[in-house]
């Protein structure tokens, strides 16, 4: 093996994507420049945005889709030993079975994002944008 493999590596596939994907995403400085609490929901959140464009690509590759497909996604925030874990969701949509037609279903379901709160989670500027931008694409506006 070479320097920094484990003994591990390529027993779980999922995990060993998951990993080459944070590697990408997570620069060093938000994990130099921030507190544990930070780092570790910046971190979170990024395993989310993996797990979505992974999904996202599955869907596009299914050769037999249904007419409809709704998308649930978010993550699992640990409240410690006394309280019960917390679903927090960060996207509901619905497409067509091909993957057309994405429209954002977040605010009905749910109500306003919480941006401002997840501003210092997504890390900053760059990534709240991005999710807005993104919701807006979902939501139609802007489109012709």
């Amino acid at each position: 093996g070479g320097k920094g493999k484990s003994v591990l590596d390529g027993v779980d596939e999922q995990e060993d994507y998951i990993l080459r994907e944070l590697a990408k995403r997570v620069p060093a400085k938000v994990l130099q420049d921030n507190d544990p609490e930070t780092q570790v929901a910046f971190t979170t959140y990024q395993t989310y945005c993996i797990a979505r464009d992974y999904l996202e690509k599955v869907l596009a590759k299914q050769k037999v889709m249904p007419r409809e497909v709704a998308v649930l996604g978010g993550i699992i925030v640990n409240r410690g030993v006394d309280g019960e874990d917390l679903f927090q969701p960060l996207l509901f949509q619905t497409m067509d079975g091909d993957g057309s037609n994405a429209k954002s279903r977040y605010e009905m379901a749910f109500g306003a994002k919480p941006y401002i709160s997840l501003f210092p989670v997504l890390g900053g500027l760059r990534y709240v944008v991005q999710d807005v931008l993104e919701d807006a694409r979902l939501s139609g506006i802007g489109n012709a």
